[in-house]
């Protein structure tokens, strides 16, 4: 999404930086499709939990014999208790789990991780998960920035630019940087945050800070914590934008 319509991350960030540590960010990256699967089963079966017949299905759980949607099921109705052998059984099996159910796993290894501090603390935390996951208290973001003119690709001279102002305001606001890779006409990078850093004014700045030596970027930008981008989704997206500011 290109820089005017992601004010819902700030809006986040806002929300976010109120709730101080209560705040629990699943790190791997799991799909977004499997991610709202497994919020849909939740939703349904969370009336219908017994944890009694929960606790007898364990063995099922590790058994070649199960199917795999009962597989999941049985691990959503397991992460939903606030029960320590549950979670140590669910942790078991996310160590190991089936290929096919990796990411359900990791979900329901974060959903019973909290499950069971919130028993014992006494404010609650929220769970948040993204597409891109995140790492302690920030969360990961696919970034791209875009050359002024998308017919000229950037000059070795630039580049060092972009990347020295990048190293410079994130440094000032504690981003840390995990991939950063330049191509003809726009430049990528994975990112964390910090919940608490609001992420439009950070490339606001360095794109600021860019153009004060030569206007050769975009104020545009593409900004998404759902997925990393393909090449040719990025070229797309910069094509759309270009033909709806011509038109």
């Amino acid at each position: 999404m290109m820089m005017e319509k992601i004010e819902n991350f700030d809006s986040l960030n806002d929300f976010l930086s109120q709730m101080d540590d209560n705040v629990s960010i699943i790190s791997s990256d799991i799909p977004v499709e499997t991610q709202m699967k497994y919020y849909e089963l939740l939703g349904k079966n969370t009336d219908k939990l017994n944890k009694k017949d929960t606790e007898e299905q364990i063995p099922m759980l590790f058994s070649a014999e199960t199917d795999l949607e009962e597989k999941k099921k049985i691990l959503v109705a397991l992460a939903s208790f606030d029960d320590v052998k549950f979670f140590r059984t669910v942790e078991k099996y996310n160590q190991h789990p089936d290929p096919e159910l990796k990411h359900w796993a990791s979900m329901a290894y974060n959903h019973a991780k909290v499950n069971l501090e919130n028993s014992f603390l006494p404010n609650k935390k929220i769970l948040i998960s993204t597409g891109l996951g995140g790492k302690g208290s920030k969360l990961r973001y696919f970034v791209v920035l875009v050359s002024d003119n998308p017919e000229t690709p950037f000059s070795k001279t630039q580049k060092k630019v972009i990347k020295n102002e990048i190293d410079i305001v994130f440094k000032e606001n504690d981003a840390e940087i995990e991939t950063l890779d330049f191509h003809d006409n726009y430049v990528t990078l994975k990112m964390l945050l910090s919940l608490k850093v609001p992420v439009q004014s950070i490339f606001l700045q360095i794109i600021s800070n860019c153009n004060e030596l030569g206007r050769f970027m975009s104020e545009r930008f593409i900004v998404t914590n759902v997925k990393e981008l393909k090449p040719t989704e990025i070229q797309d997206i910069i094509k759309k934008e270009n033909n709806e500011e011509q038109n």
